[in-house]
């Protein structure tokens, strides 16, 4: 972890002229993410440089692994950075406005996770007409179906006919217009 963050500090410190293509896709760097879901100080440089380099198109192309970063074993204070800031990023930086699912960290008596699975589910409640972007839906599909078990106030059945509505609505191309693709 020391090496990838020392490569981290360098690469920084170099112009972005410099840089080799995969770096600033942002895919490398995002592998260091991942790889530092359980030391502050990597994750947090690699959200850093990430920032510098943060546009619509390579929120697309590493959003597949940003849910992986989430997904893996980590601190939550690292999920809950990555996650802020991917849909802080989604806001600057693309089309769609996600202000709406931000999660709510200071509400009870739900923790941070069971509040956010709520509010994903309050948001695949809508009809399949709300402009989102693919990868948005994918994520929000993939966190409440591994977590709405978390939930008392949501019935196993209404989670279910939420995903099953989207995800027929992903594979029917019905947001073919709202892709990241200009």
């Amino acid at each position: 972890m020391l090496l990838m963050y020392l490569g981290l500090l360098g690469l920084e410190a170099l112009p972005t002229s410099a840089w080799k293509e995969a770096w600033l896709t942002g895919t490398e760097i995002t592998n260091a993410l991942i790889a530092g879901v359980n030391d502050t100080t990597l994750a947090f440089k690699a959200l850093d440089i990430l920032e510098s380099l943060a546009d619509q198109d390579m929120l697309y192309r590493i959003s597949t692994k940003i849910q992986h970063a989430l997904g893996n074993r980590g601190q939550q204070l690292i999920h809950q950075r990555i996650a802020y800031w991917f849909l802080d990023s989604l806001d600057v930086h693309s089309d769609i406005n996600t202000h709406y699912i931000h999660v709510k960290i200071n509400t009870e008596p739900f923790t941070l996770l069971e509040q956010g699975v709520l509010d994903l589910v309050a948001i695949l409640k809508r009809t399949t007409s709300t402009p989102f972007a693919v990868c948005l839906v994918q994520l929000a599909c993939e966190i409440v179906g591994e977590y709405s078990y978390l939930l008392d106030s949501v019935t196993d059945i209404t989670v279910m006919e939420c995903l099953y509505k989207w995800i027929e609505a992903i594979q029917g191309n019905l947001y073919f217009l709202f892709s990241w693709h200009k």
